[in-house]
């Protein structure tokens, strides 16, 4: 939520007595403050269930078990384990991948990137 936001919205939620817009009560600004409060949490919640959502789908497609927000890790974890096994893979077998047109070139194209 922006100051451009708050200042919207104090403005539809406060009452002046004239245009004088200066001051406002200690116990109204209080109320205020926990009205923002409260909407920016819904915003705050909001928007973590979509990256919720989303990182649910990604684990899903990748194929490794969704641990909520730890699933990041995870999946880097596992970026990092198919590496280390395609470098494996290629130095085991250097005779088959010795050129640009070779065996593993796909192999050895996918650990370029």
């Amino acid at each position: 939520m922006d100051k451009q936001r708050i200042k919207e919205e104090a403005d539809a939620f406060f009452e002046w007595p004239s245009d004088d817009r200066t001051y406002v009560t200690t116990t109204s600004m209080l109320i205020f403050a926990g009205v923002i409060a409260e909407m920016a949490g819904r915003e705050l919640r909001g928007a973590l269930k979509a990256d919720e959502e989303r990182m649910r789908i990604a684990a899903e497609r990748a194929g490794v078990t969704f641990l909520g927000c730890d699933t990041p890790d995870e999946l880097a974890d596992e970026v990092q384990r198919l590496k280390r096994e395609i470098r494996l893979t290629l130095e085991e077998n250097r005779h088959l991948a010795d050129g640009d047109v070779c065996t593993l070139s796909r192999l050895k194209s996918a650990i370029a990137t």
